[in-house]
């Protein structure tokens, strides 16, 4: 089962949670991050850091994926719809997927976020 590590505290990441159970056939077990360093997170070598400033994938075989190429690992295979696939296939996606990502998770507080930690 694979473990996807995520800000707790943002109301946009909780969604984002939702909307993964929804629209693809991933079986992972979310983990949400609210304060302190967690065993789990020490486990794989990441920090409260990186989980508030990106989504982390830890796959089936232990792979680690963060942020937009999380999604990306996410939609390519295990997406319920062809046109995730294919737009995730697509290059130009390597290209602007990475620039998205960061400006929309840097700007969580501007998208409805009501966490101060939205505030990156």
């Amino acid at each position: 089962m694979s473990i996807i590590f995520y800000d707790g505290n943002c109301k946009i990441c909780n969604s984002t949670i939702f909307f993964l159970k929804k629209k693809t056939s991933l079986d992972f077990k979310p983990e949400p991050v609210f304060g302190g360093q967690s065993n789990l997170l020490t486990t794989f070598n990441l920090t409260n850091f990186d989980v508030l400033h990106s989504m982390w994938l830890i796959s089936d075989s232990g792979e680690k994926y963060s942020g937009y190429y999380a999604f990306k690992y996410i939609f390519i295979n295990y997406s319920k719809s062809f046109w995730y696939k294919f737009i995730f296939k697509l290059k130009i996606s390597d290209i602007l997927g990475p620039k998205v990502y960061k400006i929309f998770s840097r700007n969580r507080k501007h998208f409805g976020c009501q966490s101060n930690i939205c505030s990156i």
